[in-house]
């Protein structure tokens, strides 16, 4: 809670996390999934060089597969 992504962190090609900033000063977050659910206007899916693909619809969509296995 109230903490600001402000950053992805990147590692061998793939995104391994954000940098935000909390009540308490600058925290890293590392993940095997990051979800940014930071709007239509998304800082981090700029970073993150991802395209929008716009389809006309008024709600925001992501589809994607998840492997159930683990690496």
């Amino acid at each position: 809670m109230q903490t600001e992504a402000k950053s992805l962190i990147e590692e061998n090609d793939r995104v391994a996390g954000i940098r935000a900033v909390g009540r308490d000063g600058p925290v890293e977050i590392r993940a095997d999934l990051v979800v940014a659910a930071d709007g239509r206007s998304s800082v981090l899916r700029e970073r993150a060089r991802l395209m929008v693909d716009e389809i006309g619809t008024a709600i925001d969509e992501l589809w994607m597969w998840l492997s159930k296995k683990r690496r």
